[in-house]
């Protein structure tokens, strides 16, 4: 039974099998807490106290004091976030996130220049250690451009291939919202790029995502692109979600302005 403090819209609703709009997997970090987290680092698997290759800590620095919802009512206080200094977090496995269809939105922003770093991604469960995720096992991962600062969307469709964000969407020591949505069309796939509730970029790749072969391999990762010893991410992230379907900016979460108002996405 869930009891709550709104009344929800049809697509809120539980179900035995996640529709478009459903929550499929939420990392928020209150409480000192990683929601079934993992830490891990770029160079072997291990606890919280095992890092050689980098950290990732909690913080106090947010996006914004409360978390509202896409009507811009209050979901709860938002008091932690994550702070990334070349460690990364690698989740347990999540059939639900096994999809065509989906997307996934996050705050971040950047202490240093890191070229390469990764963000946010989901991928495949590797033979050994969590250490030996590579980059060409991700389904898709979200890291940091050439230019060291500019977000671009990596997708594994058989081959690999990328799709920038723009430069005006470049990570800097603001916190900004950012948001990828994939959606077959056809034998091709479609991805969208959202920055602070805007879309930024619509591209496509050929092909469709490269799904695990077996339900219940794919692993979400933050802080890494793959690779044991991959450039490790300098910043900090917030709020993770992913939600079944190509969602679009009307239903992102959002964060009070600084002055009080609430930034309302269109």
């Amino acid at each position: 039974m869930r009891v709550t403090l709104k009344a929800l819209r049809p697509h809120e609703f539980l179900t035995t099998y996640p529709c478009e709009g459903d929550t499929l997997a939420w990392y928020s970090f209150e409480h000192g807490l990683l929601d079934n987290g993992t830490y891990t680092n770029m160079v072997s698997a291990g606890t919280a106290a095992d890092f050689a290759g980098g950290t990732a800590s909690f913080s106090a620095k947010v996006p914004g004091r409360e978390l509202l919802d896409a009507d811009g009512t209050k979901i709860r206080d938002n008091a932690a976030s994550l702070a990334f200094a070349g460690g990364k977090v690698t989740y347990p496995r999540n059939s639900l996130i096994e999809r065509q269809d989906v997307t996934m939105e996050f705050f971040a922003k950047q202490s240093s220049l890191s070229a390469g770093a990764g963000l946010v991604g989901v991928f495949r469960s590797p033979t050994g250690a969590a250490a030996d995720i590579s980059v060409e096992s991700a389904i898709w991962s979200v890291r940091v451009g050439a230019d060291g600062k500019t977000p671009e969307v990596y997708v594994n469709n058989g081959t690999g291939q990328t799709v920038a964000f723009p430069a005006a969407a470049a990570l800097s020591s603001a916190w900004r919202h950012y948001a990828v949505s994939f959606r077959p069309d056809g034998n091709d796939t479609e991805v969208k790029l959202y920055v602070d509730g805007e879309l930024a970029q619509t591209g496509a790749v050929s092909g469709l995502l490269q799904l695990p072969a077996t339900t219940g391999g794919a692993i979400p990762v933050l802080g890494s692109a793959g690779g044991a010893t991959g450039t490790p991410f300098n910043g900090f992230i917030d709020e993770v979600r992913l939600t079944a379907g190509a969602i679009d900016a009307d239903d992102f979460l959002r964060v009070p302005s600084s002055g009080g108002l609430t930034i309302i996405f269109f």
